[in-house]
């Protein structure tokens, strides 16, 4: 038993040591094959994947033509197998992107969107989600939303609600929070506090930080349901471990007041600080998107020991070695 182990593993051992000339041969007498190159690609040999992607991407249209086509696209971009070249790269991707592939056309659309080849082109980045958008695709739906709510050309909210809808309809969770906002407001949609809170509801499910703070608080507040300091609790730790500043500086006004909860100063220190150091971080407290936590953290710090103050920096520095979890 022992010998038969020992003669299994050497040949573990032998197929992994021999994986890319084996792949090598393979593809040399038998022709390419696409799961061949998925198979290369999945343990890194990405030459032999790309021997076998691009003939099937120059010779055809057929969908696996249009998944070669993207693959040998993305290697490009990445400079795997090949030298990294985003003409290339943009080049395949149009090809396959032109015939119908769904994942190119959204690959485009967020190179043109945020430049990542080096030129933004908010007009070719809605080309190609548009073109996205129309195969029913729920991502490049929401990519549409956004580009629509951000555009800053004319009047594009309509365009952005009608996409919004589809993305919904989808359960696409950013597209849930952002046009439950548009409900809240009356933004272009008929104020519906109930459309917005059920939309924040499953927004927050799917873990979308933004939906998890407005659904807080909505039970802090008691709006729309019966106050529940417990719920508000919850809902604004969940956004608060997701780096959502607004929510650090709630949760700790609650710990701050006792609300739901025995009143604790220390922990109430430590979100503020630690939404204090990311507003700094990411410039929010300039943008006057975000509650600035600077003036309850001195007012916090008023009322506390220096004993205190030092038990809250030790929390503040274990918090964020842990990433803001479980804090």
């Amino acid at each position: 038993m022992k010998r038969f182990l020992i003669i299994v593993g050497g040949l573990v051992v032998l197929a992994v040591g021999l994986g890319p000339a084996l792949h090598t041969y393979w593809t040399h007498h038998w022709g390419p094959d696409l799961n061949e190159a998925a198979l290369a690609y999945d343990i890194g040999d990405y030459e032999t994947a790309m021997d076998n992607y691009l003939p099937f991407a120059e010779g055809g249209t057929e969908k696996k033509n249009l998944v070669a086509m993207f693959n040998v696209a993305l290697m490009y971009e990445k400079g795997q197998g090949v030298t990294q070249n985003y003409d290339e790269a943009e080049l395949w991707f149009t090809r396959a992107a032109e015939l119908g592939n769904v994942e190119s056309q959204n690959r485009l659309g967020q190179a043109y969107e945020y430049g990542d080849w080096g030129t933004k082109d908010f007009d070719r980045a809605l080309l190609w989600y548009g073109m996205a958008a129309d195969q029913e695709d729920v991502s490049a739906q929401g990519s549409l939303a956004r580009m629509y709510l951000n555009s800053p050309k004319g009047e594009t909210l309509p365009k952005a609600v009608k996409w919004l809808q589809k993305a919904v309809d989808g359960r696409d969770a950013f597209s849930e929070a952002a046009l439950a906002y548009l409900y809240e407001t009356g933004n272009g949609v008929p104020l519906n506090s109930e459309r917005a809170f059920y939309l924040y509801q499953r927004a927050a499910k799917q873990s979308v930080p933004f939906a998890q703070n407005k659904l807080a608080k909505i039970y802090h507040a008691g709006v729309l349901v019966p106050q529940d300091y417990k719920l508000a609790h919850r809902y604004f730790v969940f956004a608060a471990e997701q780096q959502e500043t607004e929510a650090q500086v709630s949760l700790a006004e609650m710990y701050a007041r006792g609300e739901g909860m025995p009143r604790d100063l220390v922990k109430a220190y430590m979100w503020l600080s630690v939404a204090h150091a990311l507003q700094n971080e990411l410039g929010q407290n300039q943008s006057g998107q975000n509650s600035s936590a600077k003036a309850p953290l001195m007012n916090v710090m008023q009322r506390m020991s220096p004993d205190q103050i030092e038990k809250g920096d030790a929390l503040v520095e274990k918090c964020l070695k842990k990433t803001l979890m479980r804090c």
